[in-house]
């Protein structure tokens, strides 16, 4: 028999490959003969089927870790298994009609506002072309606002809209494939950092990235523009560990043009890269230069777009959304606390609680002058998080890839487990509250597993 057959990683890959594929059946039968057709499935029956599909994933991915994990030796000679199914993987994802978003098709039909009906879509919104045949395939909160990502995603995803020529399979197909390939450098990189940063781990933490079953569900099946918009702040980590501040600078300005949650990660670029310059007046011209850059590349953007106050209406309406059973978790608890009584105030509590505890994340920065690859990945990720428990009303699984690439490739595997297996529970439940308290025990137990493994040292 091969040695390949006798290979555990290549055994359990067969089996996600499996559950994987089983995914298929959501679409038909299952959406036929239970009646339901909305994007992200609501019967209960489909939904425990894909409980079942993700807990086997879920399973298989913490297995292969655990055995390469076991075996570090045969890592190098298993990461080419790695790279056979992560692409085999994102191939069956492909093909497998989107099943727990209609992003995709709010991507196509607000592009097609600009390459079709040849109108701007930072000031006109999809619902003005109810005739499309997209409009019934994105979701009517949707339709409604102007388009609320940057500039950058608008010129990229006009290139699939434009090969698809008006044809909605071909517009989905061509937009998964954008996500596959920068999900691709994504794992390119993630590798490359590793590598310089803790070159035993390299293998085993591209290895976490390329076989995450809610990256690969999140990119390839649903195309989400997030890969696109964290590829830029990975691509931004690896130029900074080369030195190359000011073009690391611009990559996350790329992200910011693509969603603008990125530029939380900003002041905390610029206060880790600060620490890292020793003399001050490098330090001043640095941030002057930064400044200046920063400016520069945001004005010339919207400037080429026709910049006016009324292009952020879309941004403003996100902003404006708040939604009960999507909500992070701070705005949760004072919602059960005052039973909603003031949704309003709420909200600017748990705005302030955001602003509050961000400055603090700055000033520690500041005051403790830490500096480093690992500071900056470790920062950016705690940013994220606080914006996730605090300030989001409008929380989805997918927002995981922001902060999935970052973990992976400080080497937290538990909080990398902990993550995918929340978020890909979250969708087989109507509401978050049951995922938010799984986030919390597997929190408290992660905490106290390893202040009791400290104490027995």
């Amino acid at each position: 028999m091969p040695r390949i057959f006798n290979n555990k990683i290549f055994f359990y890959c067969l089996l996600m490959e499996l559950f994987f594929l089983l995914l298929a059946f959501v679409g038909s039968p299952l959406r036929k003969i239970f009646n339901d057709y909305s994007i992200s499935p609501r019967n209960a029956i489909i939904l425990l089927y894909l409980f079942f599909i993700f807990a086997g994933l879920l399973l298989f991915y913490f297995l292969i870790y655990k055995t390469a994990l076991k075996d570090k030796k045969s890592l190098k000679e298993n990461f080419k298994i790695v790279i056979l199914f992560f692409i085999l993987f994102q191939i069956t994802l492909l093909i497998i009609p989107p099943l727990g978003s209609s992003d995709i098709y709010n991507y196509i039909f607000r592009t097609k506002v600009l390459t079709h009906y040849h109108q701007n879509p930072f000031f006109i919104a999809p619902i003005n072309f109810q005739d499309d045949p997209l409009f019934n395939l994105t979701q009517p909160r949707a339709v409604g606002v102007p388009l609320l990502y940057g500039p950058l995603w608008l010129i990229i995803a006009a290139i699939p809209t434009i090969l698809a020529n008006g044809i909605v399979f071909l517009g989905v197909l061509f937009f998964k494939l954008l996500a596959i390939l920068f999900n691709i450098g994504i794992c390119f990189f993630v590798f490359k950092i590793i590598k310089q940063i803790k070159p035993d781990y390299k293998y085993l933490g591209t290895m976490l990235y390329a076989f995450n079953p809610l990256i690969l569900f999140e990119v390839a099946n649903n195309g989400h523009n997030d890969i696109a918009m964290i590829f830029f702040v990975v691509l931004s980590i690896f130029v900074w560990l080369k030195k190359k501040y000011y073009l690391s600078l611009i990559f996350l300005i790329c992200s910011v043009l693509i969603k603008f949650i990125t530029i939380l990660l900003l002041p905390i670029f610029i206060l880790i890269t600060l620490n890292s310059i020793s003399r001050l007046s490098a330090k001043i011209k640095f941030f002057i230069n930064s400044a200046a850059i920063f400016c520069a590349i945001m004005a010339l953007s919207y400037f080429l777009i026709g910049a006016t106050p009324d292009m952020f209406s879309g941004i403003n309406s996100q902003l404006e959304t708040i939604s009960l059973a999507y909500a992070s978790f701070l705005p949760l608890i004072l919602i059960a606390i005052t039973k909603g009584a003031n949704i309003i105030l709420i909200k600017k509590i748990s705005y302030a609680v955001f602003i509050i505890l961000y400055a603090v994340i700055l000033g520690f920065i500041f005051f403790n002058k830490k500096s480093g690859i690992s500071n900056l990945v470790k920062y950016y990720f705690a940013a994220f998080l606080l914006y996730f428990l605090t300030a989001n009303f409008s929380f989805m699984q997918w927002y995981f890839l922001w902060m999935l690439p970052l973990v992976i490739i400080l080497g937290r595997y538990k909080i990398t487990m902990l993550i995918t297996a929340f978020a890909l529970i979250s969708y087989s439940f109507f509401v978050y509250l049951f995922s938010y308290l799984f986030l919390i025990l597997g929190a408290a137990y992660y905490f106290i597993y390893k202040k009791l493994s400290y104490q027995n040292k």
